[in-house]
């Protein structure tokens, strides 16, 4: 499943979708991936929301095939 959902990011996310995502699962907070990404915070919660749904898109598009 993992396998499934990073090959999806890959082509579905832009980098700077990816990196916000990997930072936001390895825990940080939107002011700390702000900050490490020299960004603000509403460009990182606009890049997690729309990774979100890309993801879901993509997973629900793979799932009815």
């Amino acid at each position: 499943m993992l396998a499934a959902v990073e090959e999806l990011a890959q082509k579905v996310l832009s980098e700077y979708e990816k990196r916000v995502l990997i930072l936001y699962i390895d825990g940080l907070k939107y002011k700390d991936i702000a900050e490490a990404l020299s960004k603000r915070e509403k460009s990182v919660d606009n890049a997690l929301q729309r990774a979100r749904k890309k993801l879901r898109g993509a997973f629900c598009d793979r799932e009815n095939y």
